[in-house]
């Protein structure tokens, strides 16, 4: 990822609406058009927000949080974690949120080049990219280094060197670029084990500081962090905001509620382009079908869906069925549990 990927990925990330088609034109068209339609359908829906009432909290207190340490002197700032299991749908949750923020913030400055990226003039004739949101995303065992080669490489930076040299680098370019949050995705690759680990935490620390007194924040998404040292370290723990993100479990009536009000969502989403949908098919008759093969895992739903209403329209319907939501292939971890619950009732 790069800056100029970010803010290409930034501005389209609603995706481009498909033109809809009425039951008989879907019944009448021929194979080619439905397979064109189909493919139009899963691009856009795979670009859609599933959202629930938790993951609109947590969404704004990260925006609280960032509101909190603008308003704050300069110096060390509030952490943000966001965690849980693998396949919750982090870092596309965290994604979204940053790309929102990225919009909001890019819009007081004028813009450059063909695609409109956000520019400033620290003098009259030096133009600088305004990169308001770095992502970087770490590689296995990441140390010191490997996090600060992948903020310069974000910022169109050469990410080679000595590490002490490469953190001053680190630190200028975001100064220069404007940069106000630093999301570090994988934060659960980072090698925080016995020495090394030492140097790592105490170099995210720094990175707290020095970034702080340029009025950034930054935030932590990673599998399981809950518990780990990077989180439990007591320097990060006194300033750090801890969110949990997880599957939707239907073991409550408050569970079995957000399951069903998400499945609202998509219904209504889908039924624009699946005109034989009717009122009720996805939350009501086939809640429970596709919690089984999900376990309320928003990666698998949105996986499951997309190919339930390819497939509803390429065999002109437009209707999911229960053979559709049984059919579809899904993740290794969504397979294996599935079995497992059904093993578990027999």
């Amino acid at each position: 990822m790069t800056a100029h990927r970010w803010h290409r990925a930034s501005i389209a990330m609603d995706g481009k609406e498909p033109d809809r088609l009425t039951a008989t034109e879907l019944r009448s068209a021929s194979p080619e058009v439905r397979e064109q339609y189909a493919a139009q359908v899963r691009k856009w829906y795979r670009t859609q927000f599933f959202t629930t009432p938790d993951r609109e909290a947590i969404a704004r207190h990260l925006s609280e949080t960032v509101r909190a340490n603008n308003d704050s002197p300069p110096g060390a700032r509030t952490f943000m974690s966001v965690t849980g299991p693998n396949g919750a749908g982090k870092s596309t949750f965290v994604k979204r949120w940053a790309m929102e923020r990225y919009r909001e913030s890019a819009l007081g400055y004028p813009t450059s080049g063909p695609d409109g990226r956000p520019v400033w003039y620290p003098d009259p004739e030096k133009e600088r990219d305004v990169v308001p949101v770095c992502w970087v995303n770490l590689p296995s065992a990441a140390k010191v280094k490997d996090l600060n080669s992948v903020i310069l490489e974000f910022l169109a930076l050469p990410g080679e060197g000595v590490a002490r040299l490469q953190t001053g680098r680190v630190l200028r370019a975001c100064e220069r670029h404007l940069v106000r949050l630093l999301i570090i995705d994988d934060a659960h690759l980072l090698n925080t084990g016995q020495k090394i680990g030492r140097e790592v935490l105490d170099h995210v620390k720094v990175l707290n500081t020095e970034l702080g007194e340029l009025g950034a924040s930054i935030v932590l998404v990673g599998a399981n962090l809950e518990g780990g040292e990077l989180l439990t370290d007591p320097q990060i723990a006194a300033r750090l905001k801890a969110h949990f993100l997880g599957p939707i479990e239907v073991d409550t009536n408050e569970g079995k509620l957000k399951w069903q009000t998400m499945l609202v969502a998509q219904e209504r989403a889908l039924a624009l382009y699946l005109p034989g949908l009717s009122t009720g098919v996805l939350h009501d008759e086939f809640a429970g079908l596709l919690w089984k093969r999900t376990q309320g895992y928003l990666g698998d739903v949105r996986e499951l869906l997309t190919e339930c209403a390819g497939r509803a329209i390429e065999d002109g319907t437009g209707v999911i069925t229960g053979a559709h939501i049984k059919a579809v292939p899904l993740s290794a971890r969504a397979e294996a549990r599935q079995a497992a619950l059904e093993g578990a009732r027999s």
